[in-house]
């Protein structure tokens, strides 16, 4: 056959994701995986400097976004792979904060439940230039 079935998850995100459900379940938290920044993010601008950063990430995927099952607002955008193999993840990490979502690159970041549990509030909206 020329087509294969493939996994969504890599095995370390499958891990993480079986860490965090049951955590994201237990304060009414829903995951949705492998999300298009332009699916969340929209661009709000004709700032040329705006522009560019938006085209450099809005085709990039973001691993999981936890939103709140009540009315399906996002409040937490996690990332867990190497950002550092991604050349658009500064512009990805500035378009996710600056569009006021708490963003967690995972691999520096120690999680534990109270931790997580306080980035599932909304942080406002931010700045993208100043």
């Amino acid at each position: 056959m020329p087509f294969q079935r493939k996994y969504l998850l890599t095995p370390s995100e499958q891990g993480f994701y079986k860490w965090l459900a049951p955590i994201a379940e237990k304060y009414n938290q829903g995951i949705f995986s492998k999300v298009t920044v332009g699916d969340i993010v929209r661009l709000n601008s004709t700032d040329a400097d705006a522009i560019e950063i938006y085209n450099k990430a809005k085709n990039e995927k973001v691993d999981f976004a936890l939103y709140n099952k009540s009315n399906a607002y996002i409040t937490c955008i996690i990332q867990c792979h190497n950002t550092k193999e991604n050349q658009n993840s500064e512009a990805i990490e500035r378009l996710c904060i600056c569009a006021g979502y708490t963003y967690i690159p995972h691999q520096n970041y120690e999680f534990t439940e109270e931790i997580l549990r306080d980035k599932f509030k909304p942080t406002g909206i931010h700045r993208l230039f100043k």
